[in-house]
């Protein structure tokens, strides 16, 4: 994705709180000792790892998400539905939902996750460190118009080693 010079923003001096302003598309405020983060809705490339953040407001259009690093317990990604990419891993979050039709890598390693809910259209791989994942609630969501999986783990023990990739062509494997 290329991005016109004043439409990024990237972010080197220690602050706790940062509010883009409308009009940026690409943030980057990585190691910035951030506790808050505004974004406005043009953001589409969103880097904010290795941070304070509690909670982070995604923007309806965002592509690229990495928020990896910081103290984040619910990301709000259900109608986010042209997202590709999400690293959130080091987080605190328990539950994932994603509703895109282009999601293509997932990493939510290292978070208390029980849960996590994906549409599928696309084809998806899912990796967990050598505990046997289990296909739940295979349905198809009329209001979203598309096929919805949830993933547990059936000992209900958190998934804090997951990955998910779209990169090859196979069906979903649970592994």
């Amino acid at each position: 994705m290329e991005f016109k010079t004043e439409e990024i923003l990237i972010v080197n001096k220690r602050m706790e709180t940062l509010v883009v302003p409308f009009g940026i598309k690409k943030v980057i405020c990585v190691s910035l000792g951030l506790k808050v983060l505004v974004l406005s809705d043009a953001c589409v490339h969103v880097d904010c790892s290795n941070n304070n953040l509690g909670f982070l407001h995604i923007p309806p259009n965002i592509v690229y998400l990495d928020c990896n690093n910081n103290k984040i317990r619910f990301l709000n990604l259900r109608d986010r539905k042209h997202i590709e990419y999400i690293d959130c891993y080091d987080n605190e979050l328990d539950d994932i939902k994603v509703y895109s039709d282009h999601l293509e890598h997932l990493c939510c390693c290292t978070n208390n996750i029980k849960k996590i809910t994906l549409s599928y259209s696309k084809v998806l791989t899912v990796n967990y460190d050598g505990t046997t994942l289990t296909t739940t609630n295979t349905y198809n969501d009329n209001t979203l118009k598309t096929k919805v999986c949830s993933i547990e783990n059936p000992h209900s023990e958190k998934l804090s080693n997951i990955f998910i990739s779209s990169k090859n062509k196979t069906k979903v494997i649970l592994s």
